[in-house]
């Protein structure tokens, strides 16, 4: 199902239905939708492009190589199987790096570090 263009909050309602997240690209940099799946709570199978394997790990989901499509079939037919084995809690846990709070202790904590 194609949903077209989503309003964020639509975007939530869309992570909250979904069993996992499937992002398969060639090229990707950290894309945010990978942490919106964390905070969701939703496992993924991604592609291990970019700085994707920095942003999950193993409990996080399954990392395919780009462009492996049979890759890709095995590892959907897996999470289809086992996407309740994932723990939603530990997933948004992991999510909260990504959060105001913990990016602005970070850099902070990285300025008064350089100012010493």
């Amino acid at each position: 199902r194609w949903t077209g263009e989503l309003q964020p909050q639509d975007v939530k309602k869309e992570f909250d239905n979904a069993d996992c997240f499937v992002l398969f690209s060639n090229t990707e940099n950290a894309p945010v939708v990978i942490s919106e799946s964390l905070a969701a709570g939703v496992p993924i199978v991604s592609s291990n492009v970019g700085g994707i394997k920095e942003m999950m790990d193993t409990d996080c989901g399954i990392l395919i190589a780009a462009g492996d499509e049979n890759a890709l079939v095995e590892s959907l037919n897996y999470m289809l199987d086992h996407y309740q084995d994932y723990d939603s809690e530990h997933l948004r846990e992991i999510a909260q790096q990504y959060s105001y709070e913990s990016v602005g202790r970070q850099l902070t904590d990285l300025y008064r570090s350089i100012c010493k």
